[in-house]
């Protein structure tokens, strides 16, 4: 009986990760301390095939806007334009700091700024007795607030 895989956990997200990244099964199962037989099944997973065809149209539109900003400015290689570069990645730095902020209404500012970001709605809050504030997402929000974490992650180690 083939065993299904119903929903990802943190180590399937791995899997997805290193999959995205071009590695074989057999290197990711190694990776992970897995049989090649348990990331097949994970791959082979419609919540994962759901997932993996997600993640790959935020890279292909963030692919396409990269190509775009780069036509756009190709040939204009300024000082103030790698200052602009500069100072466009410290304030996505920023936001991403900001998120951890002690002040509950910062923070909630700061996620706020990065989701519309990428492109997800506005976010549904409810405002609750003294001054505490809830945020509710959905966990495809959560995830596209997670991968974009990672990627302004990425770009500073870059």
């Amino acid at each position: 009986m083939e065993q299904l895989v119903q929903k990802l956990n943190p180590r399937h997200f791995r899997i997805l990760d290193l999959y995205l990244e071009g590695r074989p099964l057999a290197e990711i199962a190694r990776m992970l301390e897995m049989t090649p037989q348990a990331v097949t099944i994970v791959t082979n997973s419609p919540i994962f095939k759901h997932e993996l065809s997600l993640r790959r149209a935020q890279i292909e539109a963030v692919h396409t806007e990269n190509v775009a900003f780069s036509r756009d400015l190709k040939d204009r290689d300024t000082p103030a334009l790698e200052a602009l570069r500069a100072g466009a990645l410290q304030a996505a730095q920023r936001l991403v700091e900001n998120t951890q902020h002690e002040n509950g209404s910062v923070a909630n500012r700061a996620c706020e700024a990065i989701l519309d970001r990428v492109g997800i709605g506005k976010v549904e809050t409810l405002r609750v007795q003294e001054q505490s504030l809830h945020v509710n997402i959905s966990a495809d929000d959560a995830r596209a607030i997670q991968d974009t974490l990672e990627m302004i992650k990425n770009a500073k180690v870059a």
